[in-house]
């Protein structure tokens, strides 16, 4: 019994230990990240065909959840000229024209969110959690993530369960040491765990972070990347002579118009140079807001192209991260 508190490790003086336990921390949370990435199987599975009629929308889900729905809607009436964007130096408000138009015309995403618009509303009100315009088309998104999962774009509930599982005993294993460490230092006359303890939480803290499953799945990532190959040589950005366009051009790949099918895949930062500037104007102003008030990056970056990244949630390059 004697050698269970008075060995190498429980004697190990308190800053060799400390380093000893740092580095302990780091290979635990290193080997959990090497585990958790054997729980997604669809890295070996076969990447879909690109359908013949893609759904903008339905990719701009897959690509960056409701919010990215939703700037995608906006987008769409936009270019319809039923919604304009009003930008002045610090707000932005997007309002309906009163264009007449055939309801039926339109799809039921884009009535709904036609709808929401029933008077000027301020951009960053698209992403307000209860009433903002992602919320309106949540039934959508619903929709859309039901199909996406039947796909394996998206971690399962057996695959979150295994990541929590494992992450669990990735803490229990450095936890376990610390607490072994404290009792030993306590049995022994010292008080001064302070150190020990201060440690193990910001291993939690990095574990945590570590342990958020990532948003798509392998095969999820590998599809998007494929679409967002497929569709790069109708990005509207790769072509001078849009910008100095007047109307909108014909669509190029199907049925599907260019400039939306690219806001679905790249997200607004496909639109820079040509004739819908307002549109990232207007995000971009809406994003400095909600960074100005919460003193970091927040969820209305419109000029972003949103993809998930392998931290658990997505990441968005030209623009800001906090895609949902």
């Amino acid at each position: 019994m004697d050698f269970l508190f008075d060995n190498p490790l429980a004697n190990l003086y308190g800053p060799y230990f400390l380093i000893f336990y740092v580095s302990f921390i780091t290979c635990t949370i290193i080997g959990y990240r090497f585990l958790r990435a054997r729980i997604d199987k669809t890295a070996h599975y076969a990447i879909p065909p690109i359908p013949v009629n893609p759904d903008p929308f339905e990719i701009a889900y897959l690509r960056g959840g409701a919010n990215e729905l939703a700037r995608a809607a906006v987008f769409s009436l936009n270019q319809k000229s039923l919604l304009r964007f009003a930008n002045d130096e610090k707000t932005s408000h997007i309002y309906p024209t009163g264009f007449q138009f055939d309801k039926r015309d339109l799809k039921p995403i884009e009535r709904t969110a036609l709808e929401w618009f029933g008077t000027t509303r301020e951009t960053k009100e698209l992403f307000a959690q209860k009433d903002g315009l992602a919320a309106a088309l949540k039934p959508y998104g619903d929709t859309f993530q039901a199909r996406l999962e039947m796909q394996n774009f998206f971690p399962d509930a057996e695959m979150i369960r295994r990541n929590n599982r494992l992450a669990l005993k990735a803490f229990l294993i450095f936890g376990s040491l610390g607490a072994y460490k404290i009792v030993a230092a306590i049995l022994g006359g010292y008080w001064n765990v302070f150190g020990i303890v201060f440690i193990t939480v910001i291993g939690l803290f990095i574990l945590g972070i570590a342990a958020k499953m990532p948003r798509l799945t392998a095969l999820g990532k590998a599809y998007l990347e494929r679409l967002q190959l497929a569709f790069e040589r109708i990005k509207p950005s790769n072509h001078n002579s849009l910008a100095a366009a007047e109307t909108v051009p014909s669509a190029t790949f199907a049925a599907v118009d260019p400039f939306l099918l690219s806001v679905g895949v790249f997200g607004g930062a496909a639109l820079a140079g040509t004739i819908y500037s307002d549109y990232n104007r207007a995000f971009e102003r809406a994003h400095n807001q909600s960074a100005a008030s919460s003193g970091g990056c927040g969820s209305s970056c419109g000029s972003s192209s949103c993809s998930s990244g392998g931290d658990g949630g997505s990441s968005c390059g030209g623009g800001c991260g906090g895609c949902s």
